[in-house]
């Protein structure tokens, strides 16, 4: 046996009192890592200042801002609808433009239908659509016109005796064409004498000297047709005579009665006025 002591027993753990300051940090420790400057920073806490601005997407930063709205570009087609639907309504003699306005109309409509609201301009295509159906309309009218005057109308020196025409204004220079009328309508004048001057060879003699070779062929040929002599009819009459732009090509004329006081009404031949 030996001679040695025992050890003492071993003493309970007991923290260190609150008094006792810290121990020395070792030197050897490893310092705990500063925070990254590329981390998120995390929600902001009431009185902290807010995080920089950002373009959304991360926690903590703020969406993008709105931005600008652009502009539905406007069709082409309907400005070249309006466009072709005005000229065919002013010019409505010509069909053209008011069809092509119409086609135009219909393209634009679609375009702006299927753009999605990225393509305006429909009220110009409405608008240009519009114009031309009414620049169709006006040109189906000026035509049916223009065709009921030719077929109610005679070149003047294919007029015939008997024929009732509208007499022709005394302040024109030339007379081309006159409206023709059945004699029993009211008329402004009749045809009596129809005939062809002499001298087509001859330099143009001059009006005076034409309307006077004229008026010796008129005088009996109104005695023959009405049945009483011109001085003592109560009608009066004129002439349509060649000019000298047209004495190469013919010399006819037109000797035509009418009354002073207003419209004929039914034929003179043989009225005996």
């Amino acid at each position: 046996m030996s001679d040695m002591p025992p050890p003492p027993p071993p003493q309970p753990f007991s923290p260190q009192p609150a008094n006792q300051p810290a121990p020395a940090p070792s030197p050897y420790a490893v310092p705990a890592p500063a925070p990254s400057p590329f981390t998120v920073p995390g929600p902001t806490t009431p009185g902290a200042p807010p995080p920089p601005p950002g373009f959304g997407g991360t926690a903590g930063g703020p969406p993008f801002a709105g931005g600008f709205p652009a502009a539905p570009r406007r069709s082409g087609k309907a400005i070249a609808a309006l466009v072709l639907g005005i000229s065919g309504l002013l010019l409505c003699f010509i069909a053209v433009p008011a069809i092509l306005a119409i086609v135009f109309g219909v393209l634009a409509m679609k375009e702006i239908k299927r753009s999605a609201g990225t393509v305006s301009g429909r009220g110009m295509a409405i608008a240009g659509l519009v114009l031309g159906i009414v620049g169709i309309i006006s040109a189906v009218v000026f035509w049916i016109a223009i065709g009921f005057g030719l077929a109610n109308s005679k070149n003047v020196f294919d007029l015939e005796v008997g024929d009732c025409i509208e007499l022709p204004d005394s302040d024109a220079e030339e007379v081309v064409r006159v409206q023709t009328f059945d004699c029993d309508e009211p008329h402004g004048a009749q045809v009596f004498a129809v005939g062809e001057l002499p001298g087509g060879d001859e330099p143009y003699p001059g009006v005076d000297e034409v309307q006077a070779m004229i008026e010796t062929q008129c005088r009996p040929a109104f005695a023959e047709y009405v049945g009483i002599d011109f001085d003592r009819s109560e009608l009066s009459a004129t002439t349509i005579y060649p000019q000298a732009s047209d004495w190469d090509e013919t010399q006819q004329f037109v000797c035509i009665a009418f009354d002073p006081d207003g419209d004929l009404t039914g034929s003179i031949a043989g009225s005996a006025r």
